[in-house]
């Protein structure tokens, strides 16, 4: 109970003490509840200073761990730009690799194409020179079939020819002297002279030689034609085109001769021309 100064004056003793002694009552109430606040207030504070204390321990941890995941934030930082561009130039690399191999593909593909033309170009020319080949081989067999056939008729005319060596060539020197007709000294005989159509033996036998050497050449040519092979198409035609070239010149040799023989003993003997039907038959 409050009471003004004034009024406690007025008061009387009795009252005065009532007064005092419920205030000393309150004043012990008061000093019992705020020592028990006090405890309390002390507990509490006690409380606080220990959850300060594990506060500042717990924030100094914290501080601690945060520097050092800064610094591990910093050094994985500083790992992982190393890496980022470690993997940039090796991204790069790889993409000048890619560039390359597909720069080294599209060359491939290229030479892949050029050998896919080759090859169909090969494939054709193999078949072409096969149908050229077996054209060759069967040309080459009509002409050894008829090169054989050649041969057997220069073996006849061979023969043939022996055997009219053997049966006119002596009558060749002596029926010209046999049948010389008488003529006047001054009256010149009509047709060649006598000295026109004797014959030396030395003349018979260099023409029994020179008609031997042609045999000899016209054998050893139709030997050279035999021996022509199919191994090799351009060894084939190049055979081909030298034994007809020898074959030429032999029946150019043969003509020329003939010629030559027949203007210098015309009408003498019977000669093989080229325009003779054995000689025909023969070539």
């Amino acid at each position: 109970m409050d009471l003004l100064e004034d009024q406690i004056r007025s008061l009387p003793h009795a009252e005065l003490l009532g007064h005092f002694l419920q205030m000393r009552e309150e004043f012990i109430d008061y000093q019992t509840s705020s020592a028990e606040m006090e405890q309390m207030l002390d507990a509490e504070v006690e409380e606080l200073k220990s959850q300060l204390k594990k506060a500042e321990s717990k924030v100094s941890q914290l501080s601690t761990d945060q520097i050092r995941n800064k610094d591990r934030q910093d050094e994985s930082r500083a790992q992982w730009a190393q890496v980022e561009e470690q993997l940039r130039r090796e991204n790069g690399q790889l993409r000048e690799q890619s560039d390359q191999q597909k720069e080294r593909i599209r060359k491939l593909e290229q030479r892949n194409d050029v050998l896919e033309t080759s090859e169909r170009n090969k494939e054709y020319l193999a078949f072409d020179l096969g149908t050229k080949l077996d054209h060759a081989i069967e040309k080459i067999a009509m002409l050894e079939s008829e090169l054989y056939e050649r041969q057997v008729a220069s073996e006849e005319m061979h023969r043939l020819r022996e055997e009219m060596r053997t049966t006119e060539r002596p009558r060749l020197i002596v029926e010209p002297l046999r049948n010389d007709p008488e003529v006047l000294p001054d009256e010149p005989s009509p047709g060649p002279s006598k000295s026109d159509l004797t014959m030396s033996s030395e003349d018979v036998h260099m023409e029994d030689v020179q008609q031997h050497q042609d045999d000899f050449q016209m054998e050893e040519t139709i030997t050279k034609i035999d021996e022509v092979c199919i191994d090799d198409n351009k060894n084939v035609q190049d055979k081909f085109s030298e034994n007809s070239r020898v074959f030429g010149d032999w029946r150019r040799r043969m003509h020329q001769s003939n010629r030559q023989r027949f203007d210098d003993k015309s009408g003498t003997s019977r000669l093989y021309s080229v325009d003779d039907p054995c000689h025909e038959q023969c070539f």
